[in-house]
């Protein structure tokens, strides 16, 4: 029988039915199922614990561990209840709270949670009572599940925290992908969480500096663009804050034209272009120069295909054409000559190269020396329409003297 695809997505996409699917079907899947669907350590832990819950206790070690089991995928709520009211008299509330925020499923699901925490309010707890310090792992976990739903629910039940912990902590955890590198479950993609917490701060205090500690250079070095362009357009107002630097340990950090030579040094294109186009900070001759010790052809046209109309490919051939260029890399070094070679080959049906350069080219490249050229177009007033696409390669750009 086939599926209607919409409406199976219309199904899917209502979580109050997914919910009621996915507790329908879980009695007829096999174990072997159920581990595949989650993992063999938590099938193994649940049937462990089924099996003789004090002798599971008792193999964790420590009391710490009795609410062990609370991180276990399969765990349902009856077993909470059961477990919390039998074995957890003595164990700080906050300590379960925190166990059970860091259920793996909570990165996908937070049903569990919410009735869990309903469970613990019968029980007496009062949410506000808890301190910050006892609650800041709690909050990790749930940033790091980057589900948007857990924060939400997260705080509309406890009280903020301080602004430090946002600042020097949750801030700086959200602006990063989340991975788990123990669990088959994952964290949420994308940058919801991030947006949410950024507006939220932003409206509890415009003035505080929010982004005071992430790490600018490592999203432009790992081309996490996605991440940066969430903080411009949630954050915007704060980033001109970032000029100078809280420590010299955190200059590395900023969002400014070293973050730039950071994406260049490392070609990731996605973080050039984020940078430029949506954080405005220029390309600037310097950077320029630094893209062209690169010796990478194909990097370098990426580049300029982020914006053609502004010549980058022409000032970067002039870079590399001239003899200075030899200062950066040893004169007989093949890499250097044959980048050379393959730049030149490359510009020459873009009308780059006049028949003085031309001659000057061939002749240096004769008796293995470069020469030195400040070529520059004859007639200033005449701007280049530079570098515009055409034909079927688009990888390939086109100059015309119009």
């Amino acid at each position: 029988m086939k599926v209607d695809e919409t409406l199976f997505r219309r199904v899917w996409n209502n979580i109050v039915l997914r919910r009621l699917i996915c507790s329908k079907i879980k009695d007829y899947l096999s174990e072997d199922d159920r581990v595949v669907l989650i993992s063999s350590s938590a099938a193994k832990t649940i049937k462990m614990y089924m099996e003789d819950p004090l002798q599971f206790i008792k193999s964790k070690g420590n009391n710490n561990n009795i609410v062990s089991i609370f991180y276990c995928e399969f765990l349902t709520v009856d077993l909470f209840k059961s477990h919390y009211d039998t074995y957890c008299k003595d164990i700080p509330v906050a300590s379960v709270i925190d166990a059970i925020s860091y259920n793996r499923r909570n990165y996908r699901d937070i049903w569990l949670y919410c009735r869990a925490f309903d469970f613990l309010k019968e029980r007496g707890l009062r949410p506000e009572s808890i301190q910050s310090v006892s609650n800041i792992y709690t909050w990790q976990h749930v940033i790091k599940s980057n589900n948007v739903e857990f924060y939400n629910y997260a705080k509309s039940v406890f009280p903020m925290l301080d602004r430090n912990h946002y600042k020097n902590e949750l801030v700086p955890r959200a602006a990063k992908p989340q991975k788990d590198y123990w669990g088959h479950i994952q964290p949420m993609t994308g940058t919801d969480l991030l947006a949410q917490l950024l507006d939220d701060l932003i409206d509890f205090d415009p003035t505080e500096n929010w982004l005071e500690c992430v790490d600018f250079s490592y999203l432009a070095k790992n081309g996490i663009a996605d991440i940066i362009e969430t903080i411009h357009m949630h954050a915007g107002s704060c980033i001109p804050m970032l000029a100078k630097p809280i420590s010299k340990y955190h200059f590395d950090r900023q969002l400014n034209e070293h973050t730039m030579t950071v994406a260049i040094q490392n070609k990731q294109i996605n973080s050039i272009r984020c940078l430029h186009k949506v954080c405005k900070i220029p390309l600037s001759y310097a950077t320029l120069l630094l893209v062209a010790r690169t010796r990478d052809l194909s990097f370098i046209i990426a580049l300029h295909n982020i914006e053609p109309e502004a010549g980058r490919l022409y000032t970067i051939f002039l870079i590399v054409i001239s003899s200075t260029f030899n200062a950066y890399f040893r004169s007989d070094d093949p890499q250097c000559n044959n980048f050379r070679k393959e730049f030149i080959d490359h510009v020459k049906p873009l009308n780059f190269i006049n028949k003085t350069m031309e001659q000057q080219i061939n002749t240096n490249l004769a008796i293995g020396k470069w020469p030195r050229i400040k070529y520059q177009p004859r007639n200033a007033q005449h701007h280049f329409t530079m570098f515009q696409q055409s034909g079927a390669d688009t990888n390939i750009p086109s100059l015309s003297f119009d």
